[in-house]
């Protein structure tokens, strides 16, 4: 599996019918090792209230850059 259960990743494409959009943060909170086609499911991180099973083509690990100023 290339992902881990929280992880952030973005989604990049919709092989799989998912309801987030292209470009949407999210973050892994379960996987189903057994499954092929939707193996990831994601629950969105603003609000956590939409959750969809995606595929591993439809994301990508998402950066996330933290600054510290002094």
């Amino acid at each position: 599996m290339k992902f881990k259960v929280g992880n952030k990743v973005r989604i990049i494409g919709s092989t799989a019918s998912h309801g987030f959009n292209n470009g949407d943060v999210v973050v892994v909170t379960k996987i189903d090792r057994y499954e092929d086609a939707c193996a990831y499911q994601c629950a969105g991180v603003n609000n956590g209230a939409d959750v969809w099973w995606v595929a591993e083509d439809d994301i990508e690990p998402a950066v996330v850059y933290q600054y510290l100023i002094v």
